[in-house]
């Protein structure tokens, strides 16, 4: 049985949390070395992650990706 699709419910971010960069293509929803969670673009979730490796998953985070149409689709996590 496949899993169903689970996208990003609300606005989705236009700027990483921690370096204000745009979020374009794809971001990281993710815990950080904060303690707080944050929607940061992906060279950001390498760096603040508390998963360095392997950021995404139950109680770390998850990664979402635009799709055609402008929804954002969970893509790993």
């Amino acid at each position: 049985m496949s899993k169903k699709p689970v996208y990003w419910v609300g606005h989705p971010p236009v700027a990483c949390d921690m370096c204000d960069g745009p979020i374009r293509d794809t971001f990281g929803d993710v815990r950080t070395v904060r303690g707080q969670w944050g929607n940061l673009c992906i060279p950001c979730v390498q760096e603040y992650t508390i998963r360095p490796g392997k950021p995404y998953g139950e109680g770390y985070g998850q990664r979402y990706a635009k799709q055609a149409g402008g929804m954002w689709l969970k893509v790993a996590g």
